[in-house]
């Protein structure tokens, strides 16, 4: 099944939706932002290599963006004035 995450990130922790391909919530909940958080929402969510997770600019964005890509997932880091205009 293809999932797809966002991230609403923070200094200390990230908050986060997962949905299915059908559109469908199947998690939420919080994440520290840090390696060991990302490697926790891998975990515990079992997603695959390849799953794209939106994210906004922000100051701890491309430090998310290269973590996230170690881990196997692809980051989509969105403009922040881009976000709150949809």
């Amino acid at each position: 099944m293809a999932y797809y995450v966002g991230l609403d990130v923070h200094s200390k922790a990230s908050s986060l939706v997962i949905q299915g391909a059908d559109g469908t919530v199947v998690g939420q909940g919080k994440i520290p932002t840090t390696a060991a958080g990302f490697q926790q929402l891998i975990g515990a969510q079992a997603l695959p290599p390849g799953t794209p997770v939106a994210l906004e600019t922000g100051t701890v964005a491309f430090f998310m963006a290269r973590e996230l890509t170690v881990l196997g997932l692809v980051p989509r880091v969105i403009d922040a004035h881009e976000v709150r205009l949809k």
